[in-house]
């Protein structure tokens, strides 16, 4: 880690993410240090299941799940109206985390993936379920780091890969945090 003074940004070439700048107002006497990794931009947003259970009729279709209903906060990316997907504002690098919890009301294998702009990932950001005791209880979770792009939109498909089934969901989370500029 290295500390510049904020006069003598010639030596600073390639910053560290840890190093840290120190800003200094000479008339007030006083000085602040900042780590550069502070100066990326922050975004994050969050969309959830805030009700106590919700269903969804799943199909062999990967199908945008509908049945977020809430936000618990959102800062340069923006939740939609219906709270079931996510705009990031501006590029950079994002961890996405999802994470769901329930029961099917039949033994069904189901799928959770993430889509782009309506495009489902089927290789890297994908969940495969399988429910296990007699509710059929499903918990599935992802986390990955993506690079995307100002006005892409963020959603989880779904869907079971034999005939119909209907899951009730009690656990629902989508969360997606900036940590890089694009390079």
């Amino acid at each position: 880690m290295t500390t510049v003074k904020t006069s003598a940004l010639t030596s600073l070439t390639t910053p560290a993410r840890n190093d840290v700048l120190l800003i200094s107002d000479v008339s007030a006497g006083s000085s602040h240090k900042i780590a550069v990794r502070e100066l990326v931009a922050q975004a994050y947003a969050d969309v959830k299941l805030i009700a106590a259970t919700a269903t969804a009729a799943l199909t062999t279709t990967d199908t945008k799940l509908t049945v977020f209903d809430g936000t618990t906060a959102f800062y340069n990316c923006s939740v939609a109206a219906d709270t079931d997907s996510i705009l990031v504002d501006s590029a950079g690098v994002y961890v996405i985390h999802f994470s769901v919890g329930g029961y099917l009301d039949s033994a069904k294998t189901v799928a959770f993936k993430l889509a782009v702009e309506g495009v489902a990932d089927d290789d890297s950001q994908v969940i495969t379920a399988i429910p296990i005791g007699v509710t059929n209880a499903v918990t599935a979770s992802f986390c990955v780091l993506k690079n995307l792009v100002a006005d892409d939109i963020l959603t989880i498909t779904a869907s079971v890969h034999s005939g119909t089934a209907t899951m009730t969901f009690n656990n629902l989370d989508l969360v997606v945090r900036k940590i890089d500029a694009s390079a």
